[in-house]
């Protein structure tokens, strides 16, 4: 807190401070009695990481040296390698070479996972000085199944953390025989039947690995299988499987080997150059000659029973990608519309466990009420948006097929973290709204003489871009300022037209004009609409077309009913003349996903779309 707190909030905190000693001062007195394994609280009260950091690995004055170099400005990777470098040099403590190894790397790991996991004490058992068959020393890390908790990235970055005391200490490196290459892939095998990896085992990457760390990952045994082939092994000591070595070699440092890269490129470690290899192999690459983004589907290998997947890789109907955070998100929740979650059958709720098919990282689900909803199917043929409470009541019990899912609303964070390409946006309302004020700008100067010149004031132009997500402009408004400033058309109006062919587009549009148009309804004339009345007999195949547009329409009395977006498909189509040869571009990657329809530009509403489960 800082001198600007407000009082209130200093009171309540120092409130939160002195219950918090009370609870533990009646805590030690029941763990007095000899009740308990231990007679002391294991978790001692910490202020902040640095204070973790102390009270659970030391030494002693790690402290004070953490928040110095936070004061500094030193983010959380250089004050890890600091502080491992410090305890490396004997600031702190002087010790044994193996004890002083395993407390820097401890030390370094406990930062990088700001001392809220078991990792650094549980995960990374001990740390030894071993030989190699030609006599030289060699760095060997002991790892155990909670090193799960420390995620794929800190355990990567436990070896880094190894490899850089390894170098401090002028160790030789891990020089591993064939043997015992191919004992990880064996054992790697083995786990992966018994128990959960993220990441699919590749066993040219698992040689390739395994020959190259530049120290030995090992551990003791966690289950109670053993392994057949390449047994009794001089340097391993169990024939039976080393969970946390598993864990380490193809979830950390294989499974994120692209975020592995980015630190070891950052601070110049050499050594690791192999670990481009396992990158290239690893990700997608963002080319672009390619007519698309391929999909992945490693969020979905090893999915076990009663762990539902909303959506298979990339597949049209699953999340489409939409970049951004709110409150509740926080810092790495994703967010999905509450009424997809519900009408998935709530197995999505807030807090659940819910990983994406990009980054491929696992996450809490949210519930956000502002991002675009699932589009459904009714029994009757119908085809509706979700978008409230009202809507959810009436449609829930008629709902035939989900046809799309709706947002997810991710931060581009994850994308930079990971080191992974970003994939296209959808186009959505505030992208919308900030193109419109920065089109007024450049060509008006001011709103006001942009308004002299539509037929839209002052203020309700600057309600559609100050507040894109409350406020939407009627299809005429639309109509006027696409015209005017040459602005694509709102994403609200905008149908999946990157879903369909150019021949899909004529096919409706013959079919539109068969149809007509009935005006004034009292229910809409509010908005300036017009209701299209189609026939629906024998235009089954053009009946589709629209479902995979995600144009919501009514089927009544074998007609489809088409009440929003009607003005907008009215021009966009031409529709009121019809001798006009059609002049369309759809929006796709090779336009940059910008398409046209006569005179009115078309963003592309939903350019990628993926994957997600439970």
């Amino acid at each position: 807190m800082t001198d600007d707190t407000p009082k209130e909030i200093k009171k309540y905190f120092k409130a939160l401070t002195e219950e918090c000693k009370i609870c533990y001062a009646i805590a030690e007195k029941a763990r007095e009695k000899g009740y308990d394994p231990e007679d002391r609280i294991e978790i001692p009260p910490a202020e902040d990481v640095a204070s973790r950091v102390e009270e659970l690995i030391g030494p002693p004055g790690v402290r004070d040296r953490i928040n110095k170099l936070k004061k500094k400005g030193l983010d959380t990777e250089e004050i890890a390698f600091k502080i491992t470098k410090e305890i490396v040099k004997g600031k702190f403590i002087e010790t044994d070479r193996s004890d002083l190894a395993k407390l820097a790397i401890r030390a370094g790991l406990c930062i990088l996972t700001a001392g809220i996991t078991a990792a650094p004490i549980e995960g990374l058992v001990d740390v030894r000085i071993q030989k190699n068959k030609d006599g030289s020393n060699y760095i060997s890390m002991y790892f155990s199944g909670p090193i799960r908790a420390a995620g794929g990235t800190a355990a990567a970055q436990a070896v880094v953390l190894g490899d850089f005391v390894r170098d401090l200490m002028d160790i030789d490196r891990y020089k591993p025989s064939k043997d015992e290459i191919e004992r990880y892939l064996e054992e790697i095998k083995l786990y992966k039947r018994i128990r959960n990896l993220q990441f699919p085992v590749k066993p040219k990457l698992i040689r390739k690995t395994a020959k190259n760390i530049p120290v030995e990952v090992t551990g003791e045994p966690t289950e109670k299988e053993e392994v057949t082939g390449y047994r009794n092994i001089w340097r391993i000591r169990t024939n039976k499987i080393r969970g946390g070595a598993c864990l380490v070699l193809n979830d950390g440092i294989i499974g994120k080997s692209h975020k592995l890269m980015k630190i070891v490129e950052r601070f110049e470690f050499k050594g690791w150059n192999w670990l481009s290899d396992l990158q290239q192999k690893n990700r997608v690459e963002d080319n672009e000659d390619e007519e698309k983004i391929k999909p992945v589907d490693k969020f979905i290998a090893g999915v076990i029973a009663g762990r539902p997947i909303l959506s298979h890789p990339s597949k049209k109907e699953g999340f489409r990608i939409r970049y951004g955070r709110v409150r509740n998100t926080g810092l790495a929740a994703v967010g999905l519309n509450i009424f997809t979650m519900k009408i998935t059958g709530n197995f999505l709720v807030q807090g659940t466990q819910f990983i994406t098919e990009r980054p491929g990282k696992g996450s809490i689900s949210m519930g956000v009420d502002w991002i675009e909803g699932p589009i459904v199917k009714l029994y009757n043929g119908s085809v509706v948006k979700i978008e409230n409470n009202k809507d959810y009541n009436n449609y829930k019990d008629k709902i035939k097929r989900i046809l799309y899912l709706g947002d997810v609303l991710i931060g581009f964070g994850e994308f930079l973290e990971n080191n992974h390409i970003l994939v296209p946006s959808g186009y959505t309302e505030e992208w919308w709204g900030e193109e419109c004020r920065k089109l007024i700008e450049s060509k008006y100067n001011e709103v006001s003489n942009f308004s002299e010149d539509c037929k839209i004031n002052n203020d309700r132009i600057k309600s559609l871009f100050d507040n894109p997500f409350d406020v939407y402009p009627l299809e005429t408004e639309v109509l006027e300022l696409s015209k005017l400033l040459d602005l694509p058309i709102h994403p609200r109006y905008t149908p999946f037209w990157e879903y369909v062919s150019e021949q899909d587009v004529r096919k409706i549009r013959k079919w539109f004009i068969s149809g007509k148009f009935v005006e004034n309804n009292a229910e809409i004339a509010s908005e300036n609409e017009s209701i299209l009345e189609i026939p629906l007999e024998n235009h089954t195949l053009e009946k589709s077309i629209i479902e995979r547009l995600g144009i919501e329409h009514k089927v009544e009395d074998n007609k489809v009913i088409i009440k929003k977006n009607s003005l907008i498909l009215k021009e966009l189509l031409k529709l009121d003349q019809p001798e006009l040869e059609l002049e369309i571009s759809l929006p796709n990657r090779k336009n940059n996903f910008m398409g046209k329809f006569f005179e009115y530009k078309i963003r592309a509403k939903a350019p990628y779309r993926m994957g997600g489960r439970m």
